[in-house]
């Protein structure tokens, strides 16, 4: 609870700092800038362990495996040759790059997550047509087993993706990205100079009815291939774009599809507020302020046994 903890205090914190006027004085931003330290810490502790632990248990396991079964031999070379990369890029990587890309890879893929699944439910919830679309999906991608989803699984939620995608138009889990331009920049009569630094709105992007003629509504179908083929590629942004966009956003689709289809295929979700009544809470992520308020009812058998979450 200590990292978690910390994690939701930075991502208070750092909003604060350049949207509230009188906290561009270091002076009043003190006591939060304190804490931030305090958690910055505890974050940088939680990633050393990893890495220490991780580092440690790999080589204890290469020491042992003169004794393994045949069948676990080819899965130890495998270990040891990625131990052998990993030598090559410690000599490559000083220690704080490494510890910097495991609290990136932690870091961003934990309050983002948890937005995008809040929003997604919620939107499940209270549209029941776009759920049942979805399970239907699953009863056929499933055919009543209840076995965990593989890859080839996942890759055939067509349907499911649609929806996490038209989620993340209308709840980008980061609402906003900042650059510093490289060069001067010219847009129709104004100069943008080089050095500055530059927040790309992507919550209202997505709200271009240019390219989403009815933008607030929630319509999975704004993905269907027709629809994504003639959008300018940047009219959707939810994981940034260019060479600094987001390196995980493969893995946090996946992630997302895991986590929904076990949900959907469960349960049935209803959102016992609707979702414009919700108040987005707009931070270095966007969450519905005070969480998500669903009834969930076991399907089949259990129908009748319901759970309601906050």
């Amino acid at each position: 609870m200590l990292y978690v903890n910390a994690l939701h205090d930075i991502v208070t914190i750092i909003p604060k700092k350049y949207s509230v006027p009188w906290f561009l004085w270091d002076f009043l931003f003190h006591r939060s800038q304190k804490r931030y330290k305090e958690c910055i810490d505890i974050v940088h502790q939680f990633s050393e362990n990893i890495i220490r632990d991780r580092l440690s248990e790999d080589a204890e396991t290469l020491e042992n495996n003169t004794d393994l079964p045949f069948s676990e031999l080819h899965d130890s070379e495998v270990r040891r040759k990625n131990m052998d990369s990993l030598g090559l890029l410690m000599k490559k990587l000083r220690k704080d790059d490494l510890q910097n890309n495991v609290d990136a890879l932690v870091f961003a893929g934990h309050d983002t997550t948890y937005a995008a699944l809040s929003w997604a439910i919620q939107l499940l919830g209270e549209h029941t047509d776009v759920q049942e679309k979805v399970y239907e999906e699953m009863v056929q991608i499933f055919d009543g087993s209840n076995r965990s989803p593989t890859k080839q699984d996942l890759l055939e939620m067509k349907y499911l993706e649609r929806v996490i995608k038209e989620t993340l138009r209308l709840y980008p889990s980061g609402p906003t990205v900042g650059r510093k331009t490289r060069k001067d920049i010219q847009i129709g009569e104004y100069t943008i100079p080089a050095g500055a630094s530059i927040w790309i709105e992507i919550y209202f992007i997505h709200r271009n009815p240019k390219y989403y003629p009815h933008p607030e509504e929630f319509n999975p179908d704004n993905f269907l291939p027709e629809r994504v083929r003639d959008r300018h590629p940047y009219a959707y942004l939810p994981f940034s774009a260019g060479p600094r966009n987001c390196l995980g956003q493969r893995y946090a689709i996946m992630e997302l599809k895991a986590v929904l289809s076990s949900i959907v295929r469960n349960f049935k979700i209803r959102s016992l507020k609707e979702t414009k009544d919700l108040n987005p809470l707009m931070g270095l992520t966007i969450t519905p302020h005070g969480g998500v308020n669903i009834e969930l009812t076991l399907r089949d058998n259990n129908k009748e046994n319901k759970f309601t979450e906050n």
